[in-house]
């Protein structure tokens, strides 16, 4: 008698990752929505209850699909940078940027990078994507993980400094999402109980 030796299909309470797509199952659905509205919008927010399976929605279901391609009908190819908020949300969209564009992403290169952002905004990002998209017709998928980290950042941190770098990082993101020369695909997950102050912050770029 051989013992054939099995994996695990449940990975605990960390989310999925788009490498284990095979084992998760049950939301076919909801991706199906997902690439509808990424179609329509470029922008989309998956809100939910913490532990409700936002990530791996999007990790384990929308990404494979991407790469699959299910949105785009004759593309791919795709350059997929997810990233958290965290302490400095403009600094860690620069740093995910470099990372995928497999650049040396030196502290210097990352400041450079980043000074170009506070001066150009979405242009120096446009910019520095605009060769993936001409010369291999690449896609640009960002995931904002874990997004009411925003909030938590600009109330968290003293200083009028703090509270506008967070609203130049929402600002950012919304007009990535409605620039035509790229195709640009946003999506943000956050936890429903911030869903109350987040409008405020979506609408700062009227303001």
């Amino acid at each position: 008698m051989s013992l054939t030796q099995t994996s695990n299909p449940f990975v605990g309470l960390r989310p999925f990752e788009s490498d284990e797509s095979l084992l998760f199952f049950g939301r076919q659905q909801q991706t199906l929505e997902l690439l509808q509205r990424l179609h329509e919008n470029h922008f989309v927010a998956v809100v939910g209850s913490s532990g409700s399976g936002k990530s791996s929605l999007i990790r384990a279901g929308l990404i494979p699909a991407l790469k699959a391609g299910y949105l785009v009908d004759d593309r791919d190819r795709w350059m997929i940078a997810g990233f958290k908020p965290g302490q400095s949300p403009l600094n860690n969209f620069a740093a995910a940027i470099l990372d995928q564009l497999n650049a040396s992403n030196t502290h210097s290169e990352l400041a450079t990078f980043m000074r170009k952002i506070k001066e150009e905004g979405a242009d120096a990002i446009i910019e520095l994507l605009k060769p993936l998209w001409e010369e291999r017709r690449t896609n640009t998928f960002f995931l904002i993980d874990q997004f009411e980290e925003v909030f938590r950042f600009a109330k968290g941190i003293a200083g009028i400094d703090k509270i506008d770098e967070a609203n130049d990082f929402v600002n950012i993101m919304l007009e990535l999402s409605e620039r035509k020369e790229l195709p640009i695909y946003i999506v943000i997950t956050m936890r429903s109980d911030f869903i109350v102050i987040a409008p405020d912050f979506l609408d700062c770029r009227r303001r």
